[in-house]
């Protein structure tokens, strides 16, 4: 079984991309406090329509729940040929838990 489900806060504005086949991704940070002295920080990836409603939806400071599982990235390093990875979480859903108390915040400037 490879699950995860974390609930955390962008570290910064999303990193979104289109590649040549239109296929959307998303890339960001996800900061996670274990105590109040100690954060966790999570690298988590979204694909099409997930990226596209992250992009849309998210900036830095938007607290967010995220299913998916454990991906294992390998590459070898191009200066020192060594072999490299670092483990990603590749989301499968993604849900906005920040974002209506932020329209709020948006709606009662507007109406000021």
């Amino acid at each position: 079984m490879n699950t995860v489900a974390l609930i955390g806060r962008l570290t910064a504005d999303p990193e979104v991309r289109y590649l040549d086949s239109g296929k959307a991704i998303a890339k960001f940070s996800l900061a996670i406090s274990r105590t109040k002295e100690e954060t966790d920080y999570f690298e988590v990836e979204a694909w099409e329509k997930t990226a596209e409603i992250i992009a849309d939806y998210c900036k830095k400071g938007s607290q967010i729940g995220v299913t998916g599982s454990l991906l294992q990235q390998r590459w070898k390093d191009t200066t020192t040929g060594a072999n490299r990875s670092k483990v990603v979480i590749r989301a499968a859903r993604v849900e906005l838990l920040s974002v209506k108390q932020e329209e709020q915040a948006l709606d009662g400037q507007k109406v000021a």
